[in-house]
Protein backbone atom coordinates (compact mmCIF):
# COMPACT_ATOMS: atom_id res chain seq x y z
CA UNK A 1 0.00 0.00 0.00
CA UNK A 2 1.50 3.49 -1.03
CA UNK A 3 1.07 5.86 1.45
CA UNK A 4 1.56 9.59 1.52
CA UNK A 5 2.12 12.24 4.43
CA UNK A 6 0.71 15.65 4.02
CA UNK A 7 2.03 18.02 7.04
CA UNK A 8 1.37 21.51 7.77
CA UNK A 9 3.52 24.08 9.28
CA UNK A 10 2.45 27.30 9.30
CA UNK A 11 1.22 28.78 6.53
CA UNK A 12 3.28 26.36 4.37
CA UNK A 13 2.42 22.56 3.02
CA UNK A 14 5.03 19.64 3.39
CA UNK A 15 4.24 16.98 0.61
CA UNK A 16 5.96 13.57 0.53
CA UNK A 17 8.73 14.92 -1.87
CA UNK A 18 10.25 17.29 0.58
CA UNK A 19 9.02 20.47 -1.41
CA UNK A 20 7.30 22.94 0.53
CA UNK A 21 4.37 24.38 -1.01
CA UNK A 22 2.93 28.23 0.52
CA UNK A 23 -1.25 28.65 0.64
CA UNK A 24 -2.53 30.90 -2.40
CA UNK A 25 -2.70 34.43 0.11
CA UNK A 26 -1.49 37.30 -1.04
CA UNK A 27 1.75 38.68 0.20
CA UNK A 28 1.68 41.44 3.11
CA UNK A 29 4.29 43.68 1.49
CA UNK A 30 2.90 45.41 -1.73
CA UNK A 31 4.91 45.82 -5.08
CA UNK A 32 5.54 49.01 -6.70
CA UNK A 33 5.28 47.45 -9.80
CA UNK A 34 1.52 46.43 -11.24
CA UNK A 35 3.66 43.87 -14.07
CA UNK A 36 5.82 42.82 -11.36
CA UNK A 37 2.58 42.00 -8.92
CA UNK A 38 0.79 40.12 -11.63
CA UNK A 39 3.35 37.81 -12.69
CA UNK A 40 3.52 37.13 -8.53
CA UNK A 41 -0.26 36.83 -8.78
CA UNK A 42 0.34 34.13 -11.36
CA UNK A 43 3.01 32.15 -9.73
CA UNK A 44 0.88 31.50 -6.43
CA UNK A 45 -2.24 30.98 -8.72
CA UNK A 46 -0.05 27.90 -10.80
CA UNK A 47 1.31 26.79 -7.28
CA UNK A 48 -2.03 26.21 -5.42
CA UNK A 49 -3.57 24.14 -8.86
CA UNK A 50 0.00 22.12 -8.33
CA UNK A 51 -1.09 21.58 -4.50
CA UNK A 52 -4.58 20.51 -5.64
CA UNK A 53 -3.40 18.17 -8.57
CA UNK A 54 -1.15 16.84 -5.42
CA UNK A 55 -3.96 16.12 -3.37
CA UNK A 56 -6.16 14.69 -5.98
CA UNK A 57 -3.77 12.28 -6.81
CA UNK A 58 -3.66 11.10 -2.85
CA UNK A 59 -7.22 9.93 -2.81
CA UNK A 60 -6.89 8.50 -6.00
CA UNK A 61 -3.99 5.66 -4.83
CA UNK A 62 -5.57 5.73 -1.11
CA UNK A 63 -8.51 4.47 -3.07
CA UNK A 64 -7.04 2.34 -5.34
CA UNK A 65 -4.88 0.69 -2.29
CA UNK A 66 -8.47 -0.41 -0.64
CA UNK A 67 -10.03 -1.99 -3.63
CA UNK A 68 -8.49 -5.61 -3.44
CA UNK A 69 -6.82 -7.02 -0.19
CA UNK A 70 -4.46 -9.85 0.17
CA UNK A 71 -4.34 -12.87 2.66
CA UNK A 72 -1.35 -15.34 2.73
CA UNK A 73 -0.42 -14.20 -0.39
CA UNK A 74 -3.50 -15.28 -2.29
CA UNK A 75 -6.12 -12.47 -3.49
CA UNK A 76 -9.92 -12.56 -4.17
CA UNK A 77 -10.76 -10.80 -7.40
CA UNK A 78 -14.27 -8.84 -7.28
CA UNK A 79 -14.79 -9.48 -3.51
CA UNK A 80 -17.34 -6.96 -1.48
CA UNK A 81 -16.09 -7.81 1.42
CA UNK A 82 -12.57 -9.68 0.73
CA UNK A 83 -12.86 -12.85 1.62
CA UNK A 84 -9.64 -15.12 2.84
CA UNK A 85 -8.61 -18.48 2.00
CA UNK A 86 -10.23 -19.42 5.03
CA UNK A 87 -13.34 -18.74 4.24
CA UNK A 88 -13.80 -21.29 0.98
CA UNK A 89 -11.40 -24.00 1.83
CA UNK A 90 -11.75 -25.88 4.96
CA UNK A 91 -8.27 -26.06 7.62
CA UNK A 92 -8.50 -30.05 6.74
CA UNK A 93 -8.52 -29.75 3.07
CA UNK A 94 -5.84 -31.77 1.14
CA UNK A 95 -4.94 -30.44 -2.15
CA UNK A 96 -3.42 -34.05 -2.83
CA UNK A 97 -6.91 -36.20 -2.77
CA UNK A 98 -9.33 -35.90 -5.09
CA UNK A 99 -12.31 -35.35 -4.73
CA UNK A 100 -15.09 -38.25 -4.59
CA UNK A 101 -18.78 -38.61 -3.95
CA UNK A 102 -19.83 -42.21 -2.87
CA UNK A 103 -16.76 -43.77 -3.90
CA UNK A 104 -16.97 -42.43 -7.07
CA UNK A 105 -14.39 -41.01 -9.62
CA UNK A 106 -14.28 -37.66 -9.89
CA UNK A 107 -15.74 -36.55 -13.44
CA UNK A 108 -14.00 -34.03 -15.15
CA UNK A 109 -15.65 -32.29 -18.66
CA UNK A 110 -13.42 -30.68 -20.90
CA UNK A 111 -13.08 -29.05 -23.88
CA UNK A 112 -10.98 -28.03 -26.71
CA UNK A 113 -11.16 -25.20 -28.78
CA UNK A 114 -8.39 -24.59 -31.69
CA UNK A 115 -7.75 -21.17 -32.38
CA UNK A 116 -4.63 -21.83 -34.74
CA UNK A 117 -2.58 -24.29 -36.49
CA UNK A 118 0.62 -22.46 -36.37
CA UNK A 119 3.15 -24.60 -38.38
CA UNK A 120 3.43 -28.49 -39.75
CA UNK A 121 7.04 -29.79 -39.00
CA UNK A 122 6.68 -33.20 -42.07
CA UNK A 123 10.56 -33.47 -41.12
CA UNK A 124 10.42 -33.64 -37.49
CA UNK A 125 6.71 -35.16 -37.97
CA UNK A 126 5.19 -32.53 -35.45
CA UNK A 127 2.61 -29.95 -35.91
CA UNK A 128 2.11 -26.44 -33.86
CA UNK A 129 -1.45 -25.77 -32.36
CA UNK A 130 -2.89 -22.90 -30.39
CA UNK A 131 -5.79 -24.05 -28.62
CA UNK A 132 -8.31 -22.90 -25.42
CA UNK A 133 -8.08 -25.43 -22.71
CA UNK A 134 -11.08 -25.95 -20.97
CA UNK A 135 -12.07 -28.19 -17.76
CA UNK A 136 -14.99 -28.31 -15.09
CA UNK A 137 -15.26 -30.70 -12.03
CA UNK A 138 -17.10 -30.18 -8.91
CA UNK A 139 -15.11 -29.97 -5.49
CA UNK A 140 -17.84 -30.62 -2.47
CA UNK A 141 -15.62 -29.53 -0.01
CA UNK A 142 -15.36 -25.99 -1.31
CA UNK A 143 -17.98 -23.23 -0.31
CA UNK A 144 -18.78 -19.89 -0.32
CA UNK A 145 -19.86 -18.35 2.61
CA UNK A 146 -23.71 -17.33 2.51
CA UNK A 147 -23.39 -14.04 3.88
CA UNK A 148 -21.45 -13.62 0.31
CA UNK A 149 -24.02 -12.58 -2.02
CA UNK A 150 -22.57 -13.72 -4.99
CA UNK A 151 -22.69 -17.19 -7.09
CA UNK A 152 -19.93 -17.19 -9.54
CA UNK A 153 -16.56 -15.71 -7.73
CA UNK A 154 -13.61 -15.75 -10.04
CA UNK A 155 -10.35 -16.75 -7.90
CA UNK A 156 -6.70 -15.42 -8.49
CA UNK A 157 -4.25 -17.55 -10.33
CA UNK A 158 -2.49 -18.56 -7.24
CA UNK A 159 -5.22 -20.07 -5.96
CA UNK A 160 -4.53 -22.88 -8.43
CA UNK A 161 -1.15 -24.09 -6.28
CA UNK A 162 -3.58 -24.60 -3.26
CA UNK A 163 -6.82 -26.29 -4.82
CA UNK A 164 -6.74 -30.19 -6.41
CA UNK A 165 -6.76 -30.13 -10.03
CA UNK A 166 -7.02 -32.48 -12.10
CA UNK A 167 -4.17 -34.18 -13.34
CA UNK A 168 -4.50 -34.34 -17.15
CA UNK A 169 -1.83 -34.02 -19.86
CA UNK A 170 -1.31 -34.40 -23.42
CA UNK A 171 -0.32 -37.84 -24.41
CA UNK A 172 2.08 -36.44 -27.38
CA UNK A 173 2.89 -33.25 -26.39
CA UNK A 174 6.43 -32.16 -27.25
CA UNK A 175 6.63 -28.37 -25.88
CA UNK A 176 4.25 -26.42 -24.68
CA UNK A 177 3.74 -22.84 -22.63
CA UNK A 178 0.74 -20.53 -21.47
CA UNK A 179 0.82 -17.78 -23.18
CA UNK A 180 1.94 -14.76 -20.52
CA UNK A 181 3.04 -12.14 -22.55
CA UNK A 182 1.00 -9.12 -20.63
CA UNK A 183 -0.53 -11.56 -17.70
CA UNK A 184 -0.56 -15.44 -17.82
CA UNK A 185 -3.78 -16.06 -19.49
CA UNK A 186 -5.49 -18.29 -17.09
CA UNK A 187 -8.35 -17.96 -14.33
CA UNK A 188 -10.29 -20.22 -12.05
CA UNK A 189 -13.95 -19.47 -10.98
CA UNK A 190 -15.86 -21.41 -8.45
CA UNK A 191 -19.64 -21.02 -8.31
CA UNK A 192 -21.88 -21.97 -5.03
CA UNK A 193 -22.29 -25.35 -6.04
CA UNK A 194 -18.67 -26.02 -5.22
CA UNK A 195 -18.42 -26.20 -9.41
CA UNK A 196 -14.73 -25.55 -10.47
CA UNK A 197 -14.22 -23.79 -13.81
CA UNK A 198 -10.62 -23.61 -14.88
CA UNK A 199 -9.79 -22.41 -18.34
CA UNK A 200 -6.21 -21.12 -20.01
CA UNK A 201 -4.92 -20.18 -23.34
CA UNK A 202 -1.86 -23.04 -24.16
CA UNK A 203 0.52 -23.33 -27.19
CA UNK A 204 1.43 -26.89 -27.92
CA UNK A 205 3.87 -28.90 -30.10
CA UNK A 206 2.80 -32.38 -30.34
CA UNK A 207 3.66 -35.06 -32.38
CA UNK A 208 1.72 -36.75 -35.19
CA UNK A 209 2.69 -39.60 -37.16
CA UNK A 210 2.28 -39.11 -40.86
CA UNK A 211 1.95 -40.75 -44.13
CA UNK A 212 3.29 -39.13 -46.75
CA UNK A 213 3.22 -40.98 -49.53
CA UNK A 214 0.91 -39.10 -51.49
CA UNK A 215 3.10 -35.83 -50.86
CA UNK A 216 1.81 -33.12 -51.78
CA UNK A 217 -1.58 -34.56 -52.35
CA UNK A 218 -1.79 -35.93 -48.92
CA UNK A 219 -4.13 -35.68 -45.94
CA UNK A 220 -3.20 -36.07 -42.69
CA UNK A 221 -4.97 -36.84 -39.39
CA UNK A 222 -2.68 -35.89 -36.25
CA UNK A 223 -4.44 -36.68 -33.13
CA UNK A 224 -5.07 -34.67 -29.97
CA UNK A 225 -4.85 -36.99 -26.96
CA UNK A 226 -5.75 -36.12 -23.22
CA UNK A 227 -5.56 -38.83 -20.21
CA UNK A 228 -5.09 -39.07 -16.88
CA UNK A 229 -3.15 -42.14 -15.79
CA UNK A 230 -5.64 -45.18 -16.01
CA UNK A 231 -8.66 -43.40 -16.73
CA UNK A 232 -10.83 -42.66 -19.66
CA UNK A 233 -9.09 -40.29 -22.30
CA UNK A 234 -10.23 -37.45 -24.99
CA UNK A 235 -9.35 -37.26 -28.12
CA UNK A 236 -9.97 -34.84 -30.88
CA UNK A 237 -8.48 -35.16 -34.74
CA UNK A 238 -7.26 -32.60 -36.49
CA UNK A 239 -7.40 -33.21 -40.63
CA UNK A 240 -4.51 -31.39 -42.37
CA UNK A 241 -4.77 -30.66 -46.37
CA UNK A 242 -1.89 -29.51 -48.19
CA UNK A 243 -2.81 -26.75 -50.87
CA UNK A 244 -1.66 -27.46 -54.24
CA UNK A 245 -1.20 -23.88 -55.51
CA UNK A 246 2.41 -23.52 -54.65
CA UNK A 247 3.60 -27.25 -56.17
CA UNK A 248 1.29 -26.30 -59.03
CA UNK A 249 3.37 -22.94 -59.84
CA UNK A 250 6.94 -23.91 -58.70
CA UNK A 251 6.79 -27.58 -59.57
CA UNK A 252 4.23 -29.25 -61.95
CA UNK A 253 3.21 -26.70 -65.09
CA UNK A 254 7.87 -25.52 -65.34
CA UNK A 255 8.13 -29.63 -65.80
CA UNK A 256 5.67 -29.70 -68.37
CA UNK A 257 6.97 -26.71 -70.25
CA UNK A 258 10.34 -28.43 -70.17
CA UNK A 259 8.85 -31.85 -71.03
CA UNK A 260 7.30 -29.96 -74.01
CA UNK A 261 10.56 -27.93 -74.70
CA UNK A 262 12.43 -31.31 -75.61
CA UNK A 263 9.66 -32.78 -77.68
CA UNK A 264 9.90 -29.78 -80.04
CA UNK A 265 13.38 -31.24 -81.01
CA UNK A 266 11.48 -33.70 -82.99
CA UNK A 267 10.59 -30.78 -85.51
CA UNK A 268 14.22 -29.67 -85.83
CA UNK A 269 15.59 -31.39 -88.62
CA UNK A 270 18.43 -34.19 -88.04
CA UNK A 271 21.35 -32.52 -89.64
CA UNK A 272 21.20 -29.60 -87.22
CA UNK A 273 23.33 -30.98 -84.92
CA UNK A 274 23.76 -28.20 -82.88
CA UNK A 275 20.07 -27.47 -82.41
CA UNK A 276 18.97 -30.59 -81.25
CA UNK A 277 21.63 -31.82 -78.73
CA UNK A 278 21.87 -27.95 -76.92
CA UNK A 279 18.14 -28.08 -76.77
CA UNK A 280 17.76 -31.87 -75.41
CA UNK A 281 20.86 -31.53 -73.26
CA UNK A 282 19.85 -28.06 -71.68
CA UNK A 283 16.29 -30.16 -70.80
CA UNK A 284 18.06 -32.37 -69.31
CA UNK A 285 19.55 -30.33 -66.94
CA UNK A 286 16.99 -27.87 -66.36
CA UNK A 287 14.92 -31.32 -65.30
CA UNK A 288 17.47 -32.43 -63.08
CA UNK A 289 18.54 -28.98 -61.18
CA UNK A 290 14.21 -28.82 -60.95
CA UNK A 291 14.53 -32.62 -59.14
CA UNK A 292 17.30 -31.34 -56.65
CA UNK A 293 15.68 -28.13 -56.03
CA UNK A 294 11.93 -29.59 -54.89
CA UNK A 295 11.01 -29.53 -51.01
CA UNK A 296 11.12 -33.14 -50.62
CA UNK A 297 10.36 -34.94 -47.08
CA UNK A 298 13.15 -36.66 -45.81
CA UNK A 299 11.70 -39.81 -45.13
CA UNK A 300 12.83 -43.30 -46.54
CA UNK A 301 10.26 -44.57 -49.27
CA UNK A 302 9.05 -42.79 -52.64
CA UNK A 303 6.69 -40.21 -52.35
CA UNK A 304 4.50 -38.50 -55.58
CA UNK A 305 6.48 -35.89 -56.09
CA UNK A 306 9.10 -38.15 -56.43
CA UNK A 307 7.68 -40.25 -59.34
CA UNK A 308 6.59 -37.31 -61.10
CA UNK A 309 9.96 -35.69 -60.98
CA UNK A 310 11.52 -39.20 -61.67
CA UNK A 311 8.90 -39.96 -64.94
CA UNK A 312 9.64 -36.12 -66.36
CA UNK A 313 13.55 -36.58 -66.47
CA UNK A 314 12.60 -40.45 -68.49
CA UNK A 315 10.76 -38.73 -70.59
CA UNK A 316 13.70 -35.89 -71.23
CA UNK A 317 16.48 -39.21 -71.17
CA UNK A 318 14.22 -40.70 -73.52
CA UNK A 319 14.09 -37.91 -76.26
CA UNK A 320 17.93 -37.78 -76.27
CA UNK A 321 18.29 -41.42 -76.86
CA UNK A 322 15.83 -40.86 -80.05
CA UNK A 323 17.94 -38.17 -81.45
CA UNK A 324 20.65 -40.53 -80.88
CA UNK A 325 19.28 -43.64 -82.47
CA UNK A 326 18.25 -40.96 -85.42
CA UNK A 327 21.72 -39.77 -86.20
CA UNK A 328 23.16 -43.51 -85.53
CA UNK A 329 20.36 -44.61 -88.46
CA UNK A 330 21.16 -41.69 -90.40
CA UNK A 331 24.91 -42.21 -91.07
CA UNK A 332 23.72 -46.03 -91.88
CA UNK A 333 26.26 -47.20 -89.17
CA UNK A 334 26.37 -51.03 -88.46
CA UNK A 335 23.55 -53.33 -89.16
CA UNK A 336 22.46 -54.13 -85.30
CA UNK A 337 20.82 -50.93 -85.57
CA UNK A 338 18.57 -51.38 -88.68
CA UNK A 339 18.30 -54.84 -88.84
CA UNK A 340 15.84 -55.15 -91.46
CA UNK A 341 18.62 -54.08 -93.89
CA UNK A 342 19.64 -57.35 -94.50
CA UNK A 343 15.58 -58.71 -95.18
CA UNK A 344 15.27 -56.28 -97.29
CA UNK A 345 18.10 -56.93 -99.24
CA UNK A 346 17.31 -60.54 -99.41
CA UNK A 347 13.72 -59.70 -100.47
CA UNK A 348 14.83 -57.05 -103.16
CA UNK A 349 18.02 -58.27 -104.89
CA UNK A 350 19.88 -55.52 -106.67
CA UNK A 351 18.23 -54.76 -109.96
CA UNK A 352 19.90 -54.94 -113.23
CA UNK A 353 20.48 -52.34 -116.16
CA UNK A 354 17.56 -54.23 -118.00
CA UNK A 355 15.73 -53.58 -115.27
CA UNK A 356 16.00 -50.44 -115.72
CA UNK A 357 15.81 -50.22 -119.42
CA UNK A 358 12.44 -51.89 -118.92
CA UNK A 359 10.93 -48.83 -117.11
CA UNK A 360 11.23 -50.29 -113.59
CA UNK A 361 12.16 -48.16 -111.12
CA UNK A 362 15.80 -48.00 -109.65
CA UNK A 363 16.10 -49.47 -106.15
CA UNK A 364 17.30 -46.75 -103.33
CA UNK A 365 20.68 -46.08 -103.02
CA UNK A 366 21.81 -46.66 -98.91
CA UNK A 367 21.41 -43.09 -98.20
CA UNK A 368 17.98 -42.37 -99.36
CA UNK A 369 16.82 -45.57 -97.20
CA UNK A 370 18.80 -44.10 -94.53
CA UNK A 371 17.42 -41.02 -94.68
CA UNK A 372 13.47 -41.72 -95.26
CA UNK A 373 14.12 -44.25 -91.79
CA UNK A 374 15.11 -40.96 -89.79
CA UNK A 375 12.76 -39.07 -90.99
CA UNK A 376 10.21 -41.98 -90.17
CA UNK A 377 11.38 -42.44 -86.48
CA UNK A 378 10.98 -38.39 -86.04
CA UNK A 379 7.35 -38.42 -87.40
CA UNK A 380 6.49 -41.11 -84.98
CA UNK A 381 8.09 -39.80 -81.96
CA UNK A 382 6.20 -36.70 -82.47
CA UNK A 383 2.70 -38.56 -82.33
CA UNK A 384 4.13 -40.96 -79.64
CA UNK A 385 6.08 -38.75 -76.72
CA UNK A 386 3.24 -36.74 -76.27
CA UNK A 387 0.74 -38.58 -76.33
CA UNK A 388 2.57 -41.13 -73.68
CA UNK A 389 3.54 -37.68 -71.19
CA UNK A 390 -0.04 -37.24 -71.70
CA UNK A 391 -1.29 -40.16 -70.65
CA UNK A 392 0.94 -40.13 -67.63
CA UNK A 393 -0.30 -37.09 -66.57
CA UNK A 394 -3.83 -37.93 -66.61
CA UNK A 395 -3.30 -41.71 -64.68
CA UNK A 396 -1.09 -39.39 -62.18
CA UNK A 397 -3.83 -36.93 -61.03
CA UNK A 398 -6.50 -38.85 -61.49
CA UNK A 399 -4.51 -40.97 -59.11
CA UNK A 400 -3.46 -39.27 -56.44
CA UNK A 401 -6.41 -37.27 -56.58
CA UNK A 402 -9.44 -39.37 -56.10
CA UNK A 403 -7.11 -41.17 -53.15
CA UNK A 404 -7.20 -37.38 -51.42
CA UNK A 405 -10.86 -37.14 -51.61
CA UNK A 406 -11.42 -40.69 -50.83
CA UNK A 407 -9.36 -39.72 -47.57
CA UNK A 408 -11.39 -36.67 -46.64
CA UNK A 409 -15.01 -38.27 -47.45
CA UNK A 410 -13.88 -41.38 -45.11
Amino acid sequence: MLRFRLAVKGATLLTSRGNWLEPNVLLPTPLADPKERKRMEAFRRKRGSSLHLVLFLIIILLKLSSCNECYDDICLENSTPPLKFEDIVPKNYDKLVPPTKDGEPTEVQIKISVLNINYVDEEKQAFGVDIFFHQVWNDPRLRIPPTHNTTRLVLNSKWRNNLWTPDTYFKKLVDGKVNDIIIPYSYMVVDSESTLFFASRISLKLDCEMDLASYPHDVQECEILIMSREFSYVSGQIHLSRRLGYFLINKYIPCVLIICMSFITFWIPAEAYPARVTLSVTSLLTIVTQQYQSAMPSVSYVVALNIWMLSCIGFVFCSLLEYAFVIAVMNNKGTDLWPFRKLKKLLHPSKTPNDHEAGKSPAHTPTESSKMSHQTIDRISRVIFPACFLLFCICYFVYFCRKNEHFVKK
